[in-house]
């Protein structure tokens, strides 16, 4: 669930090579990896703090397993996209 969001809409956390989707509840939301500064686990929780460091996002797992590897996959992608782009910048 998105528990920062007032109606607190249940749905399913996607995570792709590409961003992070969230599809339940009214709207869907989607993140790109790349503005992705810093993936936070507490508990249950997973949160993905945007680059402005003003903006996050909350997701509440069932489980703290399935937290834990949430978290785990977050940090793998955001840091591979933000790697990847640095690649392609020095060989500018």
């Amino acid at each position: 669930s998105m528990p920062d969001d007032p109606a607190q809409p249940s749905g399913r956390l996607i995570f792709t090579g590409l961003r992070a989707i969230f599809a339940g509840g009214a709207r869907a939301m989607t993140l790109p990896w790349h503005a992705v500064a810093d993936v936070i686990r507490q508990e249950r929780d997973v949160i993905l703090v945007r680059h402005n460091r003003e903006v996050f996002h909350r997701f509440r797992c069932n489980v703290f397993a399935d937290a834990l590897c949430a978290g785990l996959l977050a940090e793998t992608l955001a840091k591979e996209m933000r790697s990847g782009a640095r690649r392609r910048q020095s060989r500018k």
